[in-house]
């Protein structure tokens, strides 16, 4: 069972997921503008995780993900999912498929999971999952301990503390509800209650407009749909240019940043944390 202090629910990502297309997986090989955000995350992750070929990851909230083919292909790992939407894992496990790539993907609850896969991995991430539950410090303590000890936990949540936190309340509040509106010291301070050793907790890109869900006006204003996805867009592509152009105008901040990345150690055992 989740923790009661989550602010989201079965029936809520389920629905999520029935209404999405099992998505591609990532390559940061692929050279276009609209791979922007893709290449970025590889840049990040290629020093974290270059020379682990052979080692362990565990995606926790995996419904879905175009990221486990891309683990395994660019760093060698091996590749295991968890989520406990039975629809979502399905469609990760079909992206595994599509991708010729081999994985496990194990439908469970983060807080009651088997316990022959704690204390099992090398790295632990998770894209967007515990900026969802009131008391941060819990689902991360529950993440931790998947890792064995001297582990990599990377945590990556998105970042509603700045403007795109006052877009996403004001296109649509339930989505913005069910999240907590953590800023990078918020992160930090939680993973440090959790018993981890923070590397590194800070803001990540300069912008994306997608992360910013309003597909409600689909509905509400339909012939005007198109063309606000459109203008997203080209939005986005003109900040990603930027990003490319003049670094040190447009980078990584608490106000624009899309993101909040957290990258930490599970201490050793008889290490005091």
């Amino acid at each position: 069972m989740s923790d009661e202090k989550e602010k989201t629910t079965d029936k809520y990502w389920d629905s999520l997921w029935e209404k999405r297309e099992v998505p591609q997986t990532v390559d940061p090989s692929e050279g276009s503008l609209g791979n922007h955000i893709a290449r970025q995350y590889h840049a990040f992750f290629e020093p974290l995780l270059c020379g682990m070929s052979g080692q362990s990851i565990l995606e926790i909230g995996c419904a879905g993900s175009p990221w486990l083919p891309y683990f395994s292909r660019q760093f060698g790992l091996k590749v295991t999912g968890l989520d406990r939407s039975v629809l979502g894992c399905k469609q990760a496990e079909e992206v595994l498929s599509r991708s010729g790539i081999k994985g496990q993907i194990i439908n469970a609850d983060l807080f009651s999971p088997p316990g022959e896969i704690l204390e099992a991995f090398d790295v632990v991430i998770s894209f967007g999952v515990v900026e969802h539950f009131i008391e941060t410090e819990k689902p991360i303590y529950a993440c931790s301990r998947f890792l064995r000890p001297g582990a990599l936990m990377i945590t990556v949540i998105p970042n509603l503390s700045g403007w795109m936190g006052r877009i996403q309340k004001h296109l649509d509040c339930k989505i913005y509800d069910v999240h907590i509106p953590l800023d990078r010291e918020d992160l930090r301070v939680a993973h440090e209650m959790a018993g981890l050793d923070v590397s590194s907790c800070d803001y990540f890109l300069f912008l994306n407009l997608g992360i910013l869900n309003f597909t409600k006006f689909s509905k509400e204003w339909p012939r005007l749909w198109p063309f606000a996805w459109r203008i997203r867009a080209i939005l986005d592509r003109i900040a990603w240019l930027s990003e490319s152009w003049f670094p040190y105008l447009c980078h990584s901040n608490k106000w624009t940043s899309p993101y909040i990345v957290c990258v930490a150690e599970k201490p050793d055992a008889g290490q005091p944390s």
